[in-house]
């Protein structure tokens, strides 16, 4: 049984799975962490600030096209170029980066546990982006009074409905 007969044709609010995610993603950011501490390889907290930073902008930059295309048509579809293009340009960075970090161990620039400790603490990144891309849809739905939900699988479809009266009774 795959996801999508699970799920049907059921319609979802999009921020509790980015919730879920950061919790996920933040339990392996800690694994590593623990193994950086416990095998003597360290944790470098300056790449972890560094890459909680980049990765939080990133997943702003990344939530800005949904929430402009819902503004501008209603809901927003994901295309299969976009996902390849995206996924393009992350395997070539992370193919620079480990080209250039080959070299550096190789000549000698940087120790093998320097490069050990700046992998660990960049494990932060991931957390960082989903929680930036959580707080810039929430922020929209807070500014424009609308929840924006997600319908399908993986390129399904976003969309926005104007907020329910009961959870507006909620908030006073």
């Amino acid at each position: 049984m795959s996801w999508a007969e699970v799920l049907g044709d059921r319609v979802l609010r999009e921020y509790p799975w980015d919730i879920f995610a950061v919790v996920m993603v933040s339990f392996e950011a800690a694994a590593f962490v623990w193994l950086g501490t416990h095998t003597g390889l360290g944790f470098d907290a300056g790449a972890a600030s560094l890459s909680g930073a980049a990765g939080f902008v990133v997943g702003v930059v990344i939530a800005r096209p949904m929430l402009n295309g819902i503004e501008r048509n209603g809901e927003y579809r994901g295309t299969i170029e976009e996902a390849l293009i995206l996924g393009a340009i992350a395997i070539a960075v992370f193919f620079v980066i480990g080209v250039l970090i080959i070299y550096w161990v190789i000549t000698g620039i940087v120790s093998l546990k320097v490069v050990g400790s700046m992998v660990i603490g960049s494990s932060a990144s991931l957390p960082a982006l989903f929680l930036g891309r959580l707080f810039a849809i929430r922020r929209w739905e807070l500014a424009k009074k609308m929840e924006v939900h997600f319908k399908g699988f993986f390129l399904g479809t976003y969309y926005a409905i104007p907020t329910s009266s009961a959870d507006e009774q909620l908030k006073y």
